[in-house]
């Protein structure tokens, strides 16, 4: 499972930055991530869950299924980490979905 968290990891990595998005911070196995455009948020997402579903995960029973929420809304910065009501919001979005699915607002 060690193999398939780096991979996991790395995939969300360039598919977070292929859409100039920047990761802020990870808890576990959990990217919090920040957009400029929405639309280069939905993207990733779209692009991870794709790459995630039909990647070969060698040994693992089934695909690596991740659930995401996307919302849009400003938050504050502080000390390279982000604030405010859009994050709790977005942690409460994710929390509903179910692995594969992204729930967006």
């Amino acid at each position: 499972m060690q193999k398939a968290l780096q991979v996991h990891d790395r995939l969300l990595s360039a598919a977070i930055a292929g859409q100039n998005g920047s990761v802020f911070k990870t808890v576990g196995d959990a990217f919090c991530a920040v957009f400029h455009r929405a639309i280069d948020a939905v993207t990733a997402a779209a692009d991870i869950q794709r790459e995630l579903s039909t990647r070969d995960w060698q040994g693992l029973p089934r695909p690596i299924r991740v659930r995401m929420g996307v919302h849009t809304g400003e938050a504050q910065e502080r000390d390279h980490d982000f604030y405010g009501p859009a994050l709790n919001r977005v942690a409460r979005l994710q929390g509903t979905a179910h692995g594969g699915q992204t729930v967006l607002s």
